[in-house]
């Protein structure tokens, strides 16, 4: 019988996580103007899918054999969605990040969040492997 790879076994790259993520945030930043009347709603969208970008792609990290690599890839897809999902939040609820309230402070805190959690996976791989290693050696 066959074994069935699970989408958590296979491989994405960074960039196909930040361009579907990317995707994912403008198709929700219009339904969200389809059912919500509160400007800043794209805005609220954008900082949610840099939030599942940063979560999705600190797991995925793990599977990962070249980590270096993947962390400078990584870190610059999430610059550029953060530019991207930003200009597109702009255009579609007309009021840019200096009007929009409290957004780049919002912003400010998930790309520490984002390092931060890039930096527990790499704690948690280098843990693991200390471990394999110590078994291996008992």
């Amino acid at each position: 019988m066959k074994h069935k790879q699970s989408i958590f076994e296979k491989h994405f790259p960074p960039l196909y996580q930040a361009i579907a993520v990317f995707f994912l945030g403008i198709l929700f930043m219009i339904f969200g103007l389809a059912f919500s009347s509160a400007p800043l709603t794209p805005w609220i969208t954008a900082a949610t899918f840099l939030l599942l970008y940063s979560i999705l792609n600190s797991i995925k990290s793990l599977e990962t054999p070249d980590l270096n690599h993947y962390w400078s890839r990584s870190i610059s897809y999430y610059m550029l969605l953060l530019f991207a999902l930003g200009t597109v939040a702009s255009l579609v609820s007309g009021i840019s990040v200096r009007d929009a309230a409290s957004i780049k402070w919002i912003f400010f805190v998930l790309t520490i969040s984002y390092l931060v959690f890039l930096s527990i996976m790499r704690l948690i791989r280098t843990l693991i492997a200390y471990f394999k290693q110590e078994d291996d050696n008992f």
